[in-house]
């Protein structure tokens, strides 16, 4: 996603959000699974990903819709897959 390099990113309760969009996607996740779960909802389709968080680096790889989730956080394991890593704000609690 070379286009969203630099972009804040936000996450407040269940909504997520580039900075500049003017909407939101709903996300679930699942804590209990190794790695942990999360989806991304919009519009009734999910992008499924995983995630794992490193200090203060949130590192997540996912699927578009239609292609199975990541197993690992290896983004050549398909040719669809996107892998982000985001670092906290140091503004953030």
């Amino acid at each position: 996603m070379p286009d969203k390099l630099g972009t804040i990113m936000h996450f407040e309760g269940n909504r997520f959000w580039f900075e500049g969009d003017r909407g939101f996607e709903v996300f679930e996740i699942d804590a209990t699974t190794e790695p942990f779960k999360i989806d991304y909802w919009e519009a009734g389709t999910a992008v499924q990903g995983i995630f794992k968080i490193v200090g203060s680096t949130l590192v997540d790889c996912s699927a578009p819709p239609g292609v199975s989730r990541p197993t690992s956080f290896d983004p050549t394991a398909h040719p669809r897959y996107i892998l982000v890593e985001a670092q906290r704000s140091s503004d953030d609690k």
